[in-house]
């Protein structure tokens, strides 16, 4: 059709030679839009979708996400000229209808089938089938379910909170064998807590709050009518759930007897946290959160957090910072290499085997055959706060 149309041109006459050739510039443009191609100096462009809560419960720890995605992808834009990369988010607000709402936006209106980013558990779960259905491939940074990596075969799980429960209870195991487990009924909560009593081999006796419960008082009340027949205390991520536990056990008195038997995750390092109650508070007091100590030795890391210190501040914690750093670092890294298309990234994942892992910003670490990260190193670890400062032990 298109040489058939310039041959009509070159037998035209001069007064219509310019209008064909308008019009001839203007069906290409048009062509070349609708098939997603560039129009400038051959230039790519890669785009990357993003769903994540923006809004709700979980959009505090979202800050240092988007803030690391744009730092990445803006460092990456200024030294690669032949392509781009652009980020699209979506809220998907920590909950089903948003993110299946996000998932039908992004297919339907933005027209894209490059590669989708999950966040919470119920974002990925709720939107994930139509993803699957259209063969677009998914890293789901954090999102700890054990229900997503088994269903379907184009989703990649870059974080397992698995992980992290069964570090807790292999190593309450040797120690503690009557423990008060205090958790939500958030579904990350819920997940993490059923990880844990699979692992954890003596008796665990729960107290489950629903969130936006204010009377802690009364669950702490609980706990206190239990408190001489309990070794330890675990209390699951969330960061006003564990300020307003950890006062009200101050002021029942039982701060003290368990000081050094109150296990958190992640949040008993977050700012929040720290600002709330004082490194003071904190003391002796013990998390299972990524090996720091390993994550501070490396030259990668230290140039990265270094970096990106100079344009944001950390709002949550840097542990936080690393996966997200190292999830949008992985496809940067597909990108340069040859990936384009969600069926590029898939090849490119399932290349990241035992035999050949990838160096990241921390660790090394392979898919395996669930399509979750495996670490060569020890990821995770056990600390303690001493004199304001966490240390492994």
């Amino acid at each position: 059709m298109i040489i058939i149309y310039i041959v009509n041109i070159l037998t035209m006459k001069k007064k219509n030679l310019l209008v064909a050739l308008l019009i001839f510039v203007s069906f290409i443009f048009t062509w070349c839009q609708n098939n997603n191609w560039t129009w400038y100096s051959g230039t790519e462009t890669v785009k990357i979708w993003v769903i994540a809560p923006l809004t709700d419960a979980a959009s505090a720890f979202w800050i240092d996400a988007v803030n690391v995605y744009n730092f990445s992808v803006k460092k990456f834009n200024e030294t690669h000229d032949d392509v781009k990369v652009k980020l699209i988010i979506e809220d998907g607000k920590c909950e089903w209808t948003s993110a299946v709402n996000a998932i039908q936006k992004l297919i339907n209106i933005d027209n894209i089938d490059v590669l989708l980013w999950g966040w919470c558990s119920s974002e990925t779960l709720a939107a994930w089938p139509i993803a699957q259905e259209r063969h677009l491939t998914t890293l789901a940074a954090w999102s700890s379910s054990p229900d997503i990596v088994a269903i379907w075969d184009y989703v990649y799980r870059f974080w397992n909170d698995n992980i992290s429960s069964t570090k807790l209870a292999e190593y309450m195991n040797w120690k503690y064998n009557r423990t008060m487990a205090i958790y939500t009924n958030d579904a990350g909560q819920i997940w993490l807590y059923e990880a844990f009593l699979n692992k954890y081999e003596w008796e665990v006796m729960s107290l489950k709050i629903n969130i936006g419960e204010e009377d802690y008082s009364m669950i702490v009340q609980q706990l206190a009518s239990k408190k001489d027949s309990i070794d330890s205390i675990v209390l699951f991520w969330h960061d006003d759930f564990t300020i307003w536990i950890l006062k009200e056990l101050q002021n029942f008195g039982l701060l003290e007897q368990f000081r050094n038997d109150i296990f958190g995750w992640y949040q008993m390092s977050s700012n929040e946290v720290i600002d709330a109650l004082g490194v003071e508070t904190l003391e002796w007091m013990k998390q299972v959160n990524a090996n720091m100590e390993t994550l501070w030795s490396t030259e990668k890391w230290q140039m990265y957090i270094q970096q990106f210190k100079e344009n944001y501040d950390v709002q949550w914690v840097e542990t936080f910072v690393y996966f997200d750093a190292d999830g949008i670092e992985l496809l940067l890294e597909a990108i340069e290499n040859w990936a384009r298309k969600s069926e590029d990234f898939k090849l490119y994942f399932d290349s990241i085997t035992s035999e050949n892992p990838r160096d990241g910003i921390l660790w090394n670490y392979y898919f395996n055959e669930d399509r979750e990260a495996d670490w060569l190193e020890d990821a995770i670890e056990i600390q303690e706060i001493h004199d304001g400062i966490w240390v492994n032990i």
